[in-house]
């Protein structure tokens, strides 16, 4: 009678002690020790992930009666019957512990399903003839030579996705059911297995994601405080010097000459107070004159300023204007959000395009989406765009303060922007701001 089945896999080592009672499942480092018993006319063996197996057996006791030739010629079948069905046992059970050990070391998901790929054939009983493929999302992992039209065990992936295990057609005329029962139960520990890593890879991603945007974000809150400083400190001297020039330039028997200067330094003086003021809303510290704002109609205004240089620039105009949720804010404000939007979008598409302008509602929020079909951006370029004085533009292109005053204006009403783009494929902006919520300093200014 078989008294032991021994197998190794890396590192592990397992192994099968067959006696007339008893059956054990251990690993050198204990951790994975099952075991079983003779029940009745069955051997109870259960697999490292829980499941148990029923192997046939005969207790020594039911030999008593046949003539010696009968009683060792069955025992010898038998013998060869639960040698095979246990070989197939330990086949499934070091597939399942090798798919644990690539889940659980795989430095990546891709890395992992191809492992998965590779061992799972490893499992059956016709292991020449299996062939294995994992699809989860839009990503597809096969062996070489996938059966379309073969004998398929299929399993659901709980977190989306299919686990297939095939073998080609004709397997039929060799065995009428080549899937066993407890190969079955092998492909679904396996796809409940491969379910946990696709989570995991998932919360991963969205955890590495949304720290990248509170980085991202707390920087954007350091530059802001320092724009806001320097605004302020900015502001005193400007004004005395605007001041000034204005008072030279009304002085009496002012020659020509002189008063052409002190026009040229109260425009750049005007420009200056301009950017000090783009600054201070950046930080949020800006004066507003705040009202109920109807998202619909100050876009639908304001856009028709934009229409002439739109067609200007062969770009295509689609708006989507729907009803959209009252909220507190300073209208003028509100416009510059979408004058700037618009223009960096007309800017994006140099040779024409399609600009699409929509508003509606969602979940309490006024929503402003501005989409565009030109250059795109790179993910380095989208983590910069809100920085004060960034720019893609060439010299006397622009000041790079246009989406950073959108930010500061968004962020002071509680609102979020969001934006998605990749190089060659345009770019979307989506502006969100709560219905009915007063700003931080409603009244001032009123």
């Amino acid at each position: 009678m078989l008294k032991y089945i021994q197998m190794s896999n890396r590192d592990s080592h397992l192994m099968i002690v067959v006696n007339r009672m008893r059956v054990m499942v251990s690993a050198k480092d204990g951790e994975h020790a099952r075991h079983g018993a003779v029940s009745g006319a069955h051997l109870l063996l259960e697999g490292l992930a829980g499941q148990r197996y029923t192997v046939p057996a005969r207790p020594m006791s039911q030999e008593n009666g046949r003539s010696p030739a009968a009683s060792s010629s069955a025992s010898g079948c038998e013998s060869d019957t639960t040698r095979a069905v246990l070989r197939e046992r330990v086949k499934e059970l070091e597939c399942l512990y090798g798919i644990s050990r690539v889940l659980q070391n795989a430095s990546g998901l891709e890395e992992a399903l191809r492992g998965v790929i590779e061992l799972l054939p490893r499992g059956f009983q016709y292991t020449e003839m299996a062939s294995a493929r994992i699809r989860v999302g839009e990503s597809s992992f096969q062996t070489p030579s996938f059966p379309e039209n073969g004998c398929l065990l299929v399993e659901p992936i709980p977190a989306g996705g299919l686990l297939e295990v095939a073998y080609p057609s004709g397997i039929e005329k060799k065995d009428p059911s080549p899937f066993l029962l407890e190969e079955r139960n092998l492909v679904e520990k396996a796809a409940a297995d491969i379910s946990l890593a696709v989570e995991r890879s998932r919360s991963a991603k969205e955890k590495k994601k949304l720290e990248t945007q509170l980085r991202h974000a707390d920087r954007l809150a350091s530059v802001g405080v320092l724009a806001a400083g320097v605004a302020h400190e900015l502001n005193e001297p400007l004004a005395t010097i605007l001041g000034f020039a204005q008072l030279a330039g009304k002085a009496p028997g002012l020659p020509a000459q002189a008063a052409r200067d002190m026009e040229r330094i109260i425009e750049a003086c005007l420009r200056a107070r301009e950017i000090v003021r783009t600054l201070l809303i950046f930080g949020g510290n800006a004066p507003a004159k705040t009202e109920d704002c109807d998202l619909e109609r100050i876009v639908r205004d304001g856009i028709r300023f934009l229409e002439p240089r739109c067609r200007t620039g062969g770009i295509q105009l689609a708006l989507e204007l729907s009803e959209t949720p009252l909220f507190r804010a300073d209208p003028v404000q509100i416009n510059q959000v979408l004058v700037n939007i618009v223009v960096n979008a007309v800017q994006a598409m140099p040779a024409g395009g399609r600009l699409m302008v929509r508003t509606g509602r969602g979940e309490g929020h006024a929503i402003l989406v501005v989409q565009d079909t030109g250059v795109g951006m790179s993910f380095e370029t989208i983590e910069k765009i809100f920085v004060p004085f960034f720019t893609t533009k060439g010299i006397g292109g622009g000041t790079g303060l246009g989406l950073a005053m959108v930010h500061g204006i968004v962020s002071s009403l509680g609102g979020t922007i969001s934006v998605e783009s990749a190089v060659g494929r345009g770019s979307r902006f989506e502006v969100r701001i709560p219905a009915r919520l007063r700003g931080a300093r409603e009244g001032e200014g009123e």
